[in-house]
């Protein structure tokens, strides 16, 4: 009986003896190799083409800091050409959310006082990062709405003016209209916060990250005209949701908030 007992317990020690081996062996080998670097996203094979080959280097593009980090980009501050810049770097793997936010800030007569310059699509990296797709947006220094309320104070007549500027860039985005011979769409915007939005120097709100914007069905837009990004976040919104939107929303859209809006300031200005 002694004998059997010696026997399970030099048998349990070897056991455990060789899993205790087995286990400062692979941490070792951690510890020398690191860990094994991810493979390079390969170009969307249904893309049928690479997605750098149409993006210039633009040699004169400076990276100073980060100003912000997000799900799928960071966001830096730097200068291109003797001019402060926005630029919001993307991996490699997201590049079909580069693509598509390129298109909505490209699309004809996205241009507006409350809405964020684009500048520029390009490709290159800070430092010895892999080099990426980048989009290079105008740089508003006083940082987002969310950062500036924390920072500062803010009266009425300044409140009214955020919230005019919040809405008028609001609707202009929802407006589908004709401009130049030029047709542009509705676009909900899908994201907007105080982190998304921005503040001018005059103290007037611009809306920025189109990321999750969606281009609107139109009713006035010529039969040839099409989408450029037809699917991937920025795909065309169902009429039918629309329609839901609409019902729910009791037919308000954003033209009767700036009316509201411009009647406070009126008053105000006859204070």
């Amino acid at each position: 009986m002694a004998l059997v007992l010696l026997g399970l317990v030099l048998l349990l020690l070897l056991l455990l003896s060789s899993i205790i081996l087995a286990l400062l062996q692979r941490n070792a080998c951690r510890v020398q190799g690191g860990p094994e670097p991810e493979p390079e996203p390969e170009a969307d094979p249904d893309s049928g083409r690479d997605w750098s080959a149409e993006l210039p280097e633009l040699p004169e593009l400076c990276f100073s800091q980060v100003i912000r980090e997000g799900g799928h980009a960071v966001v830096w501050a730097g200068q291109l050409r003797g001019k402060l810049v926005a630029i919001k770097a993307f991996p490699l793997r997201a590049v079909a959310q580069f693509q598509a936010e390129r298109a909505l800030y490209e699309l004809p007569g996205l241009q507006h006082d409350h809405i964020v310059r684009f500048i520029a699509a390009s490709r290159g990296s800070p430092g010895p990062l892999p080099c990426g797709p980048l989009l290079v947006l105008e740089l508003h220094p006083k940082g987002s709405l969310c950062h500036y309320l924390t920072q500062h104070t803010s009266d009425w007549g300044r409140s009214l003016r955020m919230a005019l500027s919040l809405a008028q860039g609001l609707a202009f985005l929802h407006e589908e209209r004709w401009q130049d011979g030029q047709y542009k769409p509705g676009i909900a915007h899908r994201d907007l916060s105080s982190q998304n939005v921005l503040i001018r120097d005059d103290g007037s709100c611009v809306i920025g990250d189109l990321g999750l914007a969606l281009v609107l069905p139109g009713l006035a837009q010529p039969p040839t005209w099409a989408p450029t990004q037809p699917r991937g976040p920025a795909a065309i919104m169902e009429v039918s949701t629309l329609d839901k939107r609409k019902a729910q929303d009791g037919g308000k859209d954003a033209d009767e908030v700036v009316a509201t809006v411009r009647q406070h300031l009126s008053r105000l200005g006859h204070c």
